[in-house]
């Protein structure tokens, strides 16, 4: 963006316009309603008309190119609020409201073209009951839960979030684990989603072709089993550092992505920028796996999750992905909770990225 706004008077302009042109749009009420953020997501097709409801032959202007739109000025001012936030100085409330008011409207999620994503995003909308966040949006992912499957029971929030997050994790364990919270998890809940959770840049749309290695099994409402293979955290930490820092890669840069969720423990011990959503392949993700293995003095562990094909610098690349768990320290020395979930390339082609790597078969309480 900056290279573009090269003067104060320009970045002031450009903002303030911005920040009201999104202010007069937002208002309308169709952004508040939870109902249309379902519609937003299904309807590709949607397009906007002006006040006067006419469609005109020459320009269409699409819903799904407005909110990609508000997709890309909210990772710029990311960007910029990350790297040039002294030139911006003056700006950075007027930078961060829009960042609220985009994120707020589901433009963002929407720009994601993740479901869940788009439940995160449900939070920000007006319902009549809490229990609407997901009726609102159970149709994006092909569900009928609850009062609509069941109509002649009385379903509280509760049971209804178990089922909702029961049901992701049976239909892929991948889009059901590769996210993060963003304040603490339920107590004993740390693998289910909630509204206060967040898909990283890296995960939105990048993870393609799944093949799950694994299967988080569930004994009843409240308890539930990682089941698939798993290694020690310290080990795979050091098999990405090695790989990375091969003199046969193109390029020195990690081959792994580390999404923590919000542990209140770890706020006074790690940089804020451990908890980043778009850190990417950055060299500081070697820094995070050193710090987490110092800060966690109980038993980490990385259970794989599986592998995917994404797109990295333009090629398509075939990575693996894991949920980083945590032995219960205090009590029940069997249960693990989540911390996180990791991303990395396999780069080791000829042992499939993963037999260098001691994985063992595993079956973890989770909690």
């Amino acid at each position: 963006m900056s290279y573009e706004l090269t003067s104060a008077e320009a970045r002031r302009l450009w903002s303030e316009t911005v920040l009201n042109s999104l202010q007069t749009v937002f208002d309308d009420p169709w952004f508040s309603s939870l109902w249309t953020l379902q519609e937003a997501f299904l309807r590709t097709d949607a397009y906007i008309l002006g006040r006067e409801g006419v469609k005109t032959e020459t320009v269409i202007y699409f819903l799904s190119s407005f909110y990609t739109a508000c997709g890309s000025i909210y990772r710029k001012i990311v960007t910029v609020l990350a790297e040039e936030e002294i030139l911006w100085e003056p700006l950075v409330p007027c930078l961060k409201k829009i960042l609220e008011l985009v994120e707020a409207s589901g433009c963002y999620a929407l720009s994601a073209n993740s479901p869940i994503a788009l439940y995160g995003a449900a939070r920000y909308r007006k319902t009549s009951r809490p229990s609407d966040r997901i009726y609102g949006i159970m149709q994006v992912f092909g569900l009928v839960l609850g009062e609509s499957a069941d109509p002649n029971r009385t379903i509280g929030v509760e049971e209804l979030e178990n089922q909702f997050s029961r049901s992701l994790n049976e239909r892929s364990v991948f889009l059901a684990q590769t996210f993060v919270h963003l304040g603490a998890s339920n107590a004993g809940k740390s693998w289910q989603v909630s509204e206060y959770s967040a898909v990283p840049e890296v995960a939105r749309g990048g993870i393609t072709r799944p093949e799950p290695n694994c299967e988080i099994v569930f004994e009843d409402n409240e308890n539930s089993r990682f089941v698939g293979k798993s290694c020690g955290f310290s080990a795979l930490s050091q098999y990405w550092r090695e790989v990375s820092r091969s003199p046969t890669r193109a390029i020195n840069v990690p081959v792994q992505t580390i999404h923590l969720d919000y542990l209140p423990e770890l706020e006074d011990r790690l940089p804020w920028w451990c908890w980043s959503l778009d850190l990417g392949f950055d060299e500081r993700q070697h820094d995070i796996s050193r710090w987490l293995i110092e800060a966690i003095p109980s038993s980490l562990v990385v259970g794989l999750l599986g592998s995917y094909k994404g797109i990295k610098r333009g090629r398509v690349t075939r990575s693996f992905a894991g949920l980083i768990l945590r032995q219960n320290a205090t009590g029940d020395p069997s249960r693990y909770s989540r911390v996180g979930f990791c991303l990395w390339e396999d780069v080791d082609s000829g042992s499939n990225g993963i037999a260098t790597v001691n994985w063992q078969e595993c079956n973890l309480r989770l909690e």
